[in-house]
């Protein structure tokens, strides 16, 4: 008698606060993965919204946080909106063994207490927008290894700008390595150099350079210098790229490819079903944020 096959097990998620754009986004993606996702709880300090959205993917609306955390049936939690429980759900999350993906984006405040927030996944989209995704393939394809990155801070959203460096110098960190050795504006304090010791292949010293962006002037979201080439990120769904041997620029645009959302929450289920599939840590997020934060600083004493 042949042993019947079974399907990847079914992974059961808790929501926790529904943001704004959560039927144009996040619905699309649990009822595509219906297969292997499945929503059973949905908490929201507003009770309408828990059922409208609860209805929207197919789950059961709860009236309080803890009967989330409580309920066995739940592998693990997705926070997209914050509230007042924000600063105590990871707490309860590692109370009740529950790994959580946050999508709100935590600042920093004191990086000694953020012990409690192991468990928590951070959702550093930077990571997985299309064209940097895209930039990883031209590294092992064409470009070779990044040897340093230029970033342009947008300054007409200043209310964003510490999320979005963080997120964006957690994606510099992964190509060019963690070890942060310096970090230093310039006399105007226009520009700071990010200064990075790199172990492989072989030990050298790289650099991230971040700009204050002109108001005037269209400048890229970041260009990287690889060893065989230059690759400029337009948008997260945009790269022009060229390569030491021609000087014609090729410019990709990946309308079509995966949101940076629905890869985050596929890769963290896989990761809840026993995969080895890789997912930023939390130390990754308190590291790019603090790194932001003085980033930042040296910037706003040069205006």
């Amino acid at each position: 008698m042949s042993t019947p096959i079974r399907g990847p097990r079914l992974i059961r998620l808790g929501l926790i606060g529904i943001s704004a754009d959560f039927r144009e986004v996040f619905v699309p993606v649990f009822l595509k993965y219906l297969h292997r996702i499945q929503v059973v709880s949905v908490f929201d300090p507003k009770a309408s919204v828990s059922k409208t959205a609860s209805r929207d993917v197919q789950a059961h609306a709860t009236r309080s946080l803890a009967r989330t955390m409580e309920n066995r049936d739940i592998d693990g939690l997705i926070c997209l909106r914050g509230g007042w429980y924000q600063q105590s759900l990871a707490r309860l999350a590692h109370t009740w063994n529950k790994p959580l993906l946050d999508f709100v984006g935590q600042d920093v405040v004191d990086p000694s207490k953020t012990a409690s927030w192991d468990t928590v996944t951070p959702a550093l989209l930077t990571r997985y927008q299309p064209a940097m995704m895209r930039l990883r393939e031209l590294i092992s394809t064409q470009l070779g290894q990044a040897q340093g990155i230029e970033i342009w801070l947008d300054p007409s959203e200043p209310q964003k700008s510490h999320r979005w460096l963080t997120e964006t110098l957690d994606w510099g960190l992964t190509l060019l390595g963690r070890d942060i050795q310096g970090v230093v504006p310039n006399a105007d304090g226009s520009i700071v150099s990010i200064s990075l010791h790199r172990q492989r292949p072989t030990p050298q010293m790289v650099e991230m350079v971040v700009h204050r962006a002109s108001k005037e002037t269209t400048q890229p979201i970041a260009k990287v210098s690889c060893s065989n080439g230059i690759v400029e990120f337009r948008s997260g769904r945009e790269l022009a790229w060229n390569g030491v041997e021609t000087q014609e620029e090729k410019v990709e645009l990946l309308d079509d490819e995966r949101r940076p959302e629905e890869i985050i929450i596929d890769h963290f289920c896989r990761r809840l079903a026993g995969g080895l599939i890789p997912v930023p840590e939390w130390k990754d997020h308190v590291q790019a944020s603090v790194l932001a934060s003085n980033v930042l600083e040296c910037l706003a004493l040069g205006r």
